[in-house]
């Protein structure tokens, strides 16, 4: 990997841990009243803001690692914006278990594991859907992609 990628990374893996931690505060500890779900609808707010603050981000990382490697392959700046979030991630959820209470370490141990790995693998689509878009500028592929993503998630919704 070159120093380039890793200073990115770096960079990049602060920033989405600061996001997270100032979007934690704002919904969970802040004296301001945010309801849960968009009003009339099931969509929830945090996550919501967790998917948009993301894929910001997974932008301009993969934008600013284009501009100075541009030959870097999908994979690559799928891999790389993983990574830089699974950092981020593992750092966050390594926060938040310290803060929960009446459970056991075991219990502990199955949430941040959870909240590394399975929000690892969506920011994993993420990238791949916004690497996509960057790379190919193919945005009608790109709908397809994301229409049978979210059928596939529904699949396993309805399943689990």
């Amino acid at each position: 990997m070159e120093q380039p990628v890793k200073s990115l990374i770096l960079r990049y893996t602060l920033l989405l841990l600061a996001t997270m931690l100032i979007k934690w505060w704002v919904f969970f500890f802040s004296p301001w009243d945010i309801p849960v779900h968009i009003p009339s609808t099931p969509l929830n707010i945090h996550g919501l803001a967790l998917i948009t603050t993301t894929v910001a981000i997974f932008i301009f990382f993969q934008r600013t690692l284009l501009k100075r490697l541009p030959g870097t392959a999908i994979w690559q700046l799928t891999f790389w914006s993983t990574l830089s979030f699974l950092l981020a991630e593992a750092v966050f959820q390594s926060i938040r278990v310290f803060t929960l209470t009446n459970t056991t370490t075991v219990e502990k141990a199955q949430f941040f594991l959870r909240g590394t790995f399975i929000t690892s693998l969506f920011a994993a689509v993420m990238a791949f859907l916004t690497a996509f878009q960057l790379k190919t500028k193919k945005t009608g592929q790109l709908w397809l992609l994301i229409f049978g993503f979210l059928i596939v998630a529904y699949i396993i919704n309805s399943v689990i």
